[in-house]
C-alpha cells in the first residue's frame, strides 16, 4: 500500500515508521519526535527532508533511520540543540545533507549512494561524528571538533571558514583525501592516503601516505616539520621492501 502525499508532511510523534511513501513537498521531522525511534523506509521526497527534532535514541540505537530514502536535500537543524543520531542504509540516495547542529551521522550504503555530500555549518565549537562509508564531507564550522569514528571517508575538506578545527581520525578509520584550506589540528591514529595542506598552522599526529604542501607553507606532519620540498619526497608509508630477486 503506497502512500502519496501531495504537498508537505510533518511527523511529530516518536516511534513512527513511514513506509512506501511519495511526498511531493517537504518532509518535516519535528521536535515531538523526541528520543523515539523514527524509521523512513522506501520513501521519496521531492522537496527537502527537514529534521528539526530527533535526538539520541535509547541503547545506542540511531534515533532516525533512513532506509531506501531518496531526496535531493536534507537539512539537520535541532531547535533544541539536542544531539541527533541518524543512519542512512540500503539504497538511500540524498544529494546534499546540511548539518547545522551537533550530530552523529552513520552512512552504511555502498559507493555512489547514501549521503553524497555532508556539509557541517553549525555554531562555533560544535561537534560532528561521522561513521561508515562517507563520500564527501565539508566543514565550515570554526572551533569545531570532527570525529571520524570508523569506516572509510572518501574526501574531507576543512574550509577556510572552519578556523581552528580539530579532526580526530580513529584507529579504525581510513581517509582517502583530506584538504586543509585553513590551519587545522589532526589527531588520532587512523590512516590518511593523501593530504593537501593549503594553509599554515596545521599540525597532524598522522603521517599520510602522500602529501602536498603549497609552497611557502609550513606545517608539522607526523612529528616532522613539513614544507613543499619535504612533502614532495613522499610517499611516507611503511612500504614493503622491494623484491629484487626474479625467481
Amino acid at each position: 500500500n503506497n502512500m502519496n502525499v501531495y504537498g508537505n508532511l510533518t511527523v511529530n510523534t516518536p516511534g513512527v515508521t513511514l513506509r512506501n511513501a511519495l511526498i511531493t513537498g517537504n518532509l518535516y521531522l519535528t521536535g515531538g519526535v523526541g528520543l523515539g525511534d523514527l524509521v523512513l523506509e522506501n520513501v521519496e521526497v521531492q522537496g527537502k527532508i527537514i529534521i528539526a527534532g530527533g535526538g539520541e535514541a535509547q541503547a545506542g540505537e540511531n534515533s532516525i533511520v533512513l532506509r531506501n530514502v531518496r531526496a535531493s536535500v536534507m537539512e539537520v537543524d535541532s531547535m533544541t540543540d539536542q544531539f541527533i543520531t541518524l543512519r542512512a542504509e540500503g539504497l538511500t540516495n540524498i544529494g546534499d545533507t546540511n548539518v547545522r547542529t551537533q550530530a552523529y551521522l552513520e552512512d552504511v550504503t555502498a559507493d555512489g549512494l547514501g549521503l553524497k555530500k555532508i556539509t557541517f555549518d553549525a555554531a562555533s565549537g560544535s561537534r560532528l561524528d561521522l561513521a561508515g562509508n562517507i563520500k564527501e564531507f565539508v566543514n565550515l564550522t570554526p572551533e569545531s571538533t570532527i570525529n571520524l569514528a570508523q569506516g572509510i571517508i572518501q574526501k574531507v575538506t576543512i574550509d577556510e571558514k572552519a578556523a581552528n578545527a580539530t579532526v580526530n581520525i580513529d584507529a579504525t578509520t581510513s581517509v582517502k583525501e583530506i584538504n586543509l584550506d585553513v590551519g587545522s589540528t589532526i589527531t588520532g591514529s587512523g590512516d590518511i592516503e593523501h593530504m593537501n595542506v593549503d594553509a599554515s598552522g596545521t599540525t597532524s599526529a598522522i603521517l599520510p601516505d602522500t602529501i602536498f604542501v603549497r609552497p611557502g607553507i609550513n606545517s608539522n606532519i607526523g612529528g616532522q616539520q613539513m614544507d613543499s620540498a619535504a612533502a614532495a619526497e613522499g610517499p611516507f608509508a611503511d612500504l614493503p621492501p622491494e623484491i629484487s630477486e626474479v625467481v
